[in-house]
């Protein structure tokens, strides 16, 4: 299982500070054997990207069935 802050978060300049769908993607075909965890969207008031969008932009990428995208206060058996 590999847990990664999500959402997209972005300071005034720069680039985003947590992971986009992209950087997401770009993970799940480096490590194509683990399960991967968005967390920590909607924590931070500057994460543009949401979890419904994560979900649709990711779907496109046929790899849904490995990402897990919990709600506020979801928990997730990790075993």
């Amino acid at each position: 299982m590999t847990i990664v802050n999500a959402g997209g978060a972005r300071f005034l300049e720069g680039d985003p500070i947590t992971m986009t769908d992209q950087d997401i993607a770009e993970l799940a075909g480096y490590a194509p054997y683990t399960q991967i965890m968005a967390v920590h969207m909607k924590s931070i008031n500057h994460c543009l990207l949401t979890r419904e969008q994560l979900k649709d932009r990711l779907s496109s990428k046929k790899i849904t069935n490995r990402i897990i995208i919990p709600s506020d206060g979801e928990w997730a058996d990790m075993r």
